[in-house]
């Protein structure tokens, strides 16, 4: 699962490929080796599709079938906390802000969708509060609601 623990919210699939936050026990389960890989939904993993991808910043995260294992769409945990789930994007697109130019996943201003936004707080600035991109990768061994699923859209 991918838990945001400000919220208490999980992310899921929704409309147009993106993610938002719903109750965990409405979520996706996702596929992630660390230190640095594809974000999967677990049960796509086999076929390698669909990915988690960064369209760029302020934009929503979106789940996406071209070019998985590219630059846009590896994350890492960024921070010490291991909480910011981040890529590196290619100059062009600028990430900008505190994190290096690596882009977080974030909580969009409706509080229930998932963009990507410059990382926040990652080089030791004690006045920014990094919590609305804090989201934890969670091994969870429950089975995981199953939603029909809409078709992915290349």
């Amino acid at each position: 699962m991918l838990f945001h623990p400000v919220t208490g919210l999980c992310a899921a699939a929704a409309a147009a490929n993106t993610l938002e936050l719903r109750p965990c026990n409405e979520t996706d389960a996702w596929a992630y080796a660390p230190p640095a890989s594809t974000l999967v939904l677990r049960d796509a993993a086999a076929a390698g599709l669909p990915c988690l991808r960064v369209e760029g910043r302020g934009l929503p995260a979106r789940l996406g079938a071209k070019a998985c294992g590219d630059a846009l769409s590896t994350w890492r945990l960024a921070s010490d906390s291991g909480m910011h789930v981040a890529v590196e994007p290619p100059p062009e697109m600028g990430g900008g802000g505190g994190g290096g130019g690596m882009l977080c996943l974030d909580v969009g201003a409706d509080g229930r969708s998932v963009v990507t936004n410059p990382c926040a707080c990652l080089r030791g600035d004690g006045t920014c509060d990094p919590e609305r991109q804090w989201f934890k990768l969670v091994t969870s061994t429950r089975r995981v609601a199953r939603r029909p699923r809409a078709r992915l859209i290349a």
